[in-house]
């Protein structure tokens, strides 16, 4: 059972990022435009376009390997505690304004239903780490 939930989540990961990245290639534009709108350094929202697609691109492949599943499951992690802590950051008015919603999947949730949907991942990612552990310690012990 432990197996399933694992295997799941991972398809979930994949298929998340696998929509996120393709709306971004094929809307490089408005991936742009919402990266540049973001309260951040304009140096850095310039260099972040890049990173976050090539950084998404490298999680799905990661995810996909069966070698690579439980590291791509730590980058998926982090990068939702990113993702988590920026939004807190917008809804607790640390910027100067509001930038806009994510693109693409996300684009039409709040700043509060964007948060719950990151803590729901993490939270799965987090049980899908453990489960995947604790099949490893009962395979050595």
């Amino acid at each position: 059972m432990k197996h399933l939930f694992v295997e799941g989540v991972n398809s979930l990961l994949v298929f998340f990022f696998t929509i996120i990245c393709m709306y971004k290639m094929m809307n490089v534009r408005a991936m742009r435009h919402d990266m540049l709108n973001q309260p951040l350094p304009l140096w850095l929202s310039k260099v972040l376009i890049w990173i976050i697609l090539l950084y998404e691109i490298v999680l799905v492949v990661l995810l996909l390997k069966r070698s690579t599943r439980k590291l791509g499951m730590y980058v998926a992690l982090f990068l939702f505690v990113v993702y988590t802590i920026y939004t807190l950051l917008i809804i607790n008015n640390f910027f100067a304004y509001v930038p806009c919603s994510c693109g693409g999947v996300v684009r039409f949730l709040s700043w509060s239903q964007n948060l719950w949907l990151n803590l729901c991942f993490l939270l799965l990612i987090v049980i899908a780490i453990v489960f995947s552990s604790n099949k490893r310690e009962k395979a050595i012990g």
